[in-house]
């Protein structure tokens, strides 16, 4: 597949505009653009990104798009879509539901990451005897170098630690999460219009590898 060239300036406009009419009379109406000036270069992307990533991680991979209709049933924000695009990268095997590489073009930002977002059940507690484990004593310090680079990590979700572990474990803080995914802020939006983004992605996405490594063990 040839280069990809980076978002049209278009994207950024499409999505700003969205935002402030986030509606379906008017996202019918603008269908055609929506197409045209996301859609389509989100796809293009997201197939270039499978080459670039399967040679970071040394593994194939696959993509995914998230749609831009927001299921409201169960979400606070009942507009009817995203003003954003998200989407991930996953091996095609051997654990097509591990760790993922992740991308973001959002109204006034790009941004990447890498993780796991929610374990089902079985993987959850994998995760925690892996984090409880010999192989966990590493984790915390693959954290800290990422967060030393700028990459966010959500808060843990649980207030104590689960049943079942000590709860003074020296990782309990990691015992507490129901996933482990990391995020880094590229810069603005625009940023994704310029031909160097497979790149820059590349480049942010590389300090997640020990990281990516250690959960792809776990799945």
């Amino acid at each position: 597949m040839t280069g990809f060239p980076g978002f049209p300036k278009e994207a950024i406009a499409f999505l700003r505009d969205l935002k402030a009419n986030n509606e379906k009379p008017w996202f019918e109406a603008n269908k055609p653009r929506y197409e045209e000036a996301l859609k389509a270069p989100a796809k293009h992307f997201a197939a270039y990104m499978e080459g670039e990533l399967a040679r970071l991680s040394g593994r194939a991979m696959g993509s995914k798009i998230f749609r831009i209709h927001r299921d409201v049933r169960f979400s606070k924000d009942k507009t009817p879509y995203k003003p954003f695009v998200h989407m991930l990268w996953r091996p095609l095997e051997p654990h097509p539901d591990g760790p993922a590489f992740y991308f973001g073009l959002e109204v006034d930002r790009a941004i990447v990451g890498a993780g796991v977002f929610g374990f089902d059940t079985g993987r959850l507690d994998a995760y925690r005897h892996r984090v409880a484990g010999p192989q966990g004593a590493a984790l915390p310090a693959m954290i800290a170098r990422l967060e030393k680079k700028g990459v966010r990590f959500r808060d843990p979700p649980l207030k104590r630690v689960p049943r079942g572990f000590e709860a003074d474990h020296p990782r309990a803080a990691l015992l507490k999460r129901k996933g482990l995914a990391g995020f880094y802020h590229l810069g603005e939006p625009f940023l994704a219009c310029e031909p160097s983004i497979a790149k820059d992605c590349v480049k942010a996405l590389k300090p997640f590898l020990p990281l990516y490594e250690w959960l792809s063990d776990a799945a």
